[in-house]
């Protein structure tokens, strides 16, 4: 069978070059509300296909949890989404973060379906169109254009029937 391409995500841990004293404490990341010890900066960590909600921050001296914010990312099969948290310059201040896919793998193509005569993602048979009743084909009273049994006259736009 097919072997599935792994599903997961990019952490991009970074900071300013202006607030370099962040390097000397730990940034951590919450998948779920299951805390992980990232280092600073980029690493890989594999997932099921699913919705999490991503929580990053820094223990920084006083504050526990600076930089705190979150970003909800949906991964699907073959999926590799990258989340990339930017410490605040001041620690009381949110994280820049923001989530986006780089990488999905090619969706497998559908598999025909031999009980269906026109087959599993393939266009139904075409309905043919309702006889109009009367003695003919009638014309629209504004611009005399034949009817072709459509709610709107092709010519002038003009609705025929409601």
């Amino acid at each position: 069978m097919f072997e599935q391409p792994q599903s997961g995500m990019e952490l991009v841990m970074k900071y300013s070059p202006m607030a370099f004293l962040y390097a000397a404490f730990p940034v951590y990341v919450e998948i779920e509300g299951s805390r992980l010890p990232v280092k600073w900066g980029t690493q890989f960590i594999p997932l099921p296909p699913g919705r999490y909600n991503v929580t990053c921050y820094v223990h920084y001296m006083v504050t526990p949890k600076a930089g705190l914010n979150t970003a909800v990312v949906d991964l699907f099969w073959g999926t590799v989404a990258r989340v990339t948290w930017t410490a605040p310059p001041v620690v009381f201040m949110k994280g820049a973060i923001k989530a986006e896919v780089i990488a999905q793998a090619p969706q497998p193509d559908p598999v025909p379906n031999p009980t269906v005569p026109h087959g599993v993602g393939a266009a139904p048979p075409a309905v043919p169109p309702i006889p109009l009743t009367g003695a003919g084909p009638a014309a629209c009273p504004a611009c005399g254009a034949s009817d072709t049994g459509a709610r709107f006259c092709g010519k002038c736009s003009r609705q025929l029937r409601p």
